[in-house]
């Protein structure tokens, strides 16, 4: 039978009497001290479910904790998060869950989906990559928008495990070509070059590219130890803006975390005269990359909870983080088997159009490069009511691979109000030797497009700015909560 324990949290030591409800082998003061200070009062109430079957601690139980002499329990604890009641509907904030395993010191919260809007501040700006993940509780689906997290369990499961895991259960629970899969599983198919894998001695960026490859990933490992900081970032940011999160590595620190999101686009910059931010533009051109204009990065760290800010350089915003994306000496990229054409491909042959001026778009230009599927391009193209008609057209007639690269262009101006007025698009799937990957490019006179028969077709047209393309990320602020009254019912 499946109990419930109902906890109110009107201060920190409230927490304190988790102590007495769960069992000591799944909880410690080490458990209550992320709650008060990640949480904190942001929730108000709280369940407390058991027994609960968690099916990646499940995987984990079989290949390790199984074998050991002492007995370990197989349950866990489900630990859900609600906000203040609203008496009016009867109702709360759901903010999601995590579960507490069997586990020594630092290793007892297991798999957990967590509102961003329950651990970041009101004021805060966040972009990130979320989806819906859902808790069956009392009869009822709970859903909360959320990226997955869970700590490392030491012996079997280390912070790059972790980081793999976060990036599987998100595309195996938002994309259909994509399955579902658990740590267990991971950790058994990690190819170890010394010895056993368990107890696990940590993993190396290739094995992490090799392990991912088997998801049906076409991983690149990216960077080494003397890369540039700045187009680091910039490619970094880019994968962000495509919706792909990347592992990240750090020789010094012996650590990996994955890259899901960005802070603030800070355009206060650009209010100073153009001689303070002349260095921005990218070098003998116009433009200036939308990532240079990012103030931090989001990660999933197994050391902290969820959603914390990595930025460039020190000093840090984030004070529960002691290192900067200057640290970072390796990213992987699970790019779709689909893609071939990388960032950096793309980057140069964009700038070669702009310093030969093939295309041209007058005045500083702010660009924003990503990788998006076709198909949710053309959907955002039908609803976008302030793009072209003409454009819109020859958008939704092209013949297109199923991934493009896309380069949006805009004044300064533009960017502030999320707008565009010049775009090329360009074909993913092309070799990267290839000089003419473009698919379709236009400023605010004109539209060059390739025709089925490689032939390069100029259509003159008048093209006022409109909406950007938004899919790949998710604003915060705009993240729909989902509100249940199952905190009053339950033993009601």
């Amino acid at each position: 039978m499946i109990d419930f324990a109902k906890l109110l949290i009107e201060n920190l030591d409230d927490y304190n009497q988790l102590l007495d409800i769960i069992d000591d082998t799944h909880i410690d003061d080490g458990v209550i001290w992320y709650l008060k200070e990640y949480i904190g009062i942001k929730c108000k109430a709280m369940l407390i479910e058991y027994p609960y079957y968690e099916k990646d601690y499940l995987s984990t139980y079989y290949s390790f904790y199984s074998k050991q002499h002492g007995e370990h329990s197989k349950l866990c604890f489900r630990l859900h998060f609600f906000g203040e009641l609203e008496e009016t509907e009867n109702k709360r904030i759901y903010y999601g869950y995590i579960s507490l395993r069997e586990g020594i010191k630092d290793s007892k919260i297991g798999k957990s989906y967590l509102s961003p809007k329950l651990l970041l501040r009101k004021d805060e700006e966040a972009y990130l990559m979320l989806d819906e993940f859902s808790a069956d509780v009392y009869g009822e689906r709970l859903v909360v928008k959320a990226f997955p997290w869970m700590k490392q369990e030491t012996d079997i499961s280390v912070c790059a495990h972790v980081a793999m895991w976060s990036i599987l259960r998100y595309y195996g629970n938002r994309f259909k070509g994509h399955r579902d899969t658990v740590m267990g599983e991971i950790v058994e198919l990690v190819q170890n070059e010394k010895g056993r894998k368990i107890p696990s001695r940590g993993l190396t960026p290739d094995q992490i590219v090799d392990t991912l490859d088997l998801y049906n990933f076409s991983p690149v490992l990216l960077g080494d130890e003397y890369h540039e900081l700045h187009y680091f970032i910039n490619e970094i940011i880019a994968y962000i803006e495509s919706g792909i999160p990347v592992v990240a590595t750090m020789n010094r620190k012996k650590h990996a975390i994955t890259l899901f999101g960005h802070g603030k686009v800070n355009y206060d910059i650009l209010n100073e005269r153009e001689s303070e931010w002349e260095y921005l533009k990218e070098p003998e051109s116009n433009i200036i990359l939308h990532s240079s204009l990012i103030s931090t990065v989001y990660a999933i760290d197994d050391n902290h909870f969820p959603y914390r800010q990595v930025d460039p350089q020190i000093p840090f915003t984030d004070r529960k983080i002691d290192y900067s994306l200057g640290e970072i000496n390796y990213i992987i990229v699970p790019y779709c088997q689909k893609v071939l054409l990388g960032f950096n491909e793309v980057y140069e042959k964009f700038m070669g159009i702009v310093r030969t001026k093939a295309m041209e778009w007058r005045g500083t230009r702010i660009c924003r490069i990503y990788l998006t599927s076709s198909n949710s391009f053309k959907e955002k193209c039908a609803t976008n009511n302030l793009m072209n008609e003409e454009l819109k057209k020859r958008i939704f007639l092209m013949d297109m691979p199923k991934f493009i690269w896309c380069m949006d262009l805009a004044t300064i101006a533009e960017s502030r109000e999320g707008l565009m007025s010049g775009r090329i698009i360009a074909d993913s799937t092309v070799g990267t030797r290839d000089e003419n990957p473009w698919l379709l490019m236009h400023n605010e006179q004109s539209i060059y497009m390739v025709e089925y028969d490689k032939n390069l077709k100029y259509i003159q047209c008048e093209i006022s700015p409109y909406y950007i393309y938004e899919n790949n990320l998710q604003d915060i602020k705009k993240v729909k909560e989902y509100r249940t009254s199952v905190w009053e019912d339950i033993y009601a």
